[in-house]
């Protein structure tokens, strides 16, 4: 319900943003170092996933304990983006908050999980409210059978969809110049 800066700022400056949109006005964004040789796989599925009903499924309090491993991951996530350690980055990547509870507006969402861990995905989680889902991968091989994998599904059951795949860049917006 609030304008924030999460989707603009990597779409703009590129790279990796640690953004604290939230928390304070004007918005806190702080570009992340990109690591070398990381590369992502989206899939972005026709599927309508209503972002104030994702917002309203999210509980209005949690545990302690999972706040703790929530923030407990969120500082491991930026320690293995500096130190380009995959396997942290693999072990840290698990959201206990939103992603158990939007999960489930994602009707592909589990086969896809499984397909690029099986396929050798360091990680897999939901952009945003949904329906877009992405890995990161150690190497392009392995970005390119994990996106060969989610094809293979969307093909399956019927979902129209679109997937990009590439190493993770600092470049953002660009003008590009067109030619008539």
């Amino acid at each position: 319900g609030t304008a924030h800066a999460d989707n603009a700022a990597p779409a703009l400056w590129g790279g990796l943003i640690l953004s604290r949109c939230a928390a304070s006005h004007p918005p806190d964004v702080q570009a992340l170092p990109v690591p070398r040789g990381l590369f992502y796989v989206v899939l972005h599925t026709d599927i309508d996933v209503n972002t104030r009903q994702a917002r309203a499924a999210l509980p209005e309090s949690i545990p302690l304990k999972t706040a703790v491993r929530q923030w407990a991951n969120t500082a491991a996530v930026v320690q293995a983006i500096y130190q380009e350690d995959w396997a942290l980055l693999a072990r840290a990547m698990t959201d206990w908050v939103a992603e158990p509870v939007r999960a489930r507006y994602i009707p592909h969402y589990e086969a896809c999980r499984q397909a690029a861990l099986d396929n050798g995905a360091l990680t897999f989680n939901i952009s945003g409210s949904g329906p877009s889902v992405f890995a990161f991968c150690e190497q392009r091989a392995i970005a390119d059978k994990v996106a060969r994998a989610w094809e293979q599904i969307c093909r399956e059951r019927g979902l129209g969809f679109h997937i990009w795949s590439d190493v993770i860049r600092n470049t953002g917006a660009e003008i590009l110049e067109i030619e008539d």
